[in-house]
C-alpha cells in the first residue's frame, strides 16, 4: 500500500489525487484509510470493500483511526480523545507551541472498558506499536508563514518531535 503515496503525489492538489486514488482497482489492495491534504482541503481515502471513496473532510478538527473519520461509536480511541483534542489548546505553530498536541499523542491513556491498543501511544503485544509520530501544518493560502512539520522518530511518550526542513536545498559538489 506504500505506493499509494507516492501515486497521491503524482498530481497536483489533494482533490485530484483524491480523485485519481478512488480509480484505483480496489482488488489490487488490502482496506485503508488515508487522507489527503493540501492548504486549501482535505480528502479521507477509504477501501474497506468492493471498492475505494473518496469523501471530503469536514472543516474543523476531525480523527482517522482503523475505522470511519470521527466514528465516536466504532472506535473508543476516537471517542476518548476526539473530545480532548476538541478542548486542548490549538497548536501554535509559529510559536513553536504543540505542546497540547504532543501530550495528547504522548498519551498511553485510554477509556473504561478499553485497553491499551485505544491509546495514542500504543504498545502492544508482538511487536504491535506506535512506531512514529507526526505534526504537519499548511498555513491558508496567501498567508505569509512557512508550513511546519515535526517528526518523533520512535514512540512520542519516548523521544521528541523535532522539526524537519521542508525547504528544498540544492545538491553540494565533491
Amino acid at each position: 500500500r506504500g505506493e499509494l503515496v507516492l501515486e497521491a503525489l503524482d498530481h497536483a492538489d489533494a482533490r485530484e489525487a483524491a480523485a485519481a486514488l478512488a480509480e484505483l482497482d480496489p482488488a489490487a489492495y488490502r482496506p485503508f484509510n488515508l487522507i489527503l491534504a493540501d492548504n486549501t482541503e482535505a480528502w479521507w481515502i477509504r477501501h474497506s470493500g468492493p471498492r475505494i471513496d473518496a469523501s471530503p473532510v469536514p472543516a474543523g478538527l476531525s480523527m482517522l483511526t482503523a475505522h470511519d473519520l470521527n466514528d465516536a461509536a466504532g472506535s473508543r480511541r476516537i471517542a476518548h480523545f476526539l473530545p480532548r483534542f476538541r478542548t486542548a489548546a490549538a497548536p501554535d505553530p509559529a510559536q513553536g507551541d504543540w505542546q497540547a498536541w504532543q501530550a495528547l499523542l504522548a498519551s498511553r491513556d485510554f477509556a473504561p472498558g478499553g485497553g491499551p491498543h485505544d491509546a495514542m501511544t500504543i504498545i502492544g503485544e508482538n511487536g504491535f506499536a506506535t512506531l512514529s509520530s507526526a505534526l504537519i501544518a499548511l498555513p491558508a493560502p496567501g498567508a505569509e508563514v512557512e508550513p511546519w512539520f515535526l517528526f518523533a522518530a520512535g514512540r512520542p511518550d519516548q523521544l521528541p518531535y523535532l522539526p524537519v526542513s521542508l525547504s528544498e536545498q540544492a545538491p553540494t559538489s565533491h
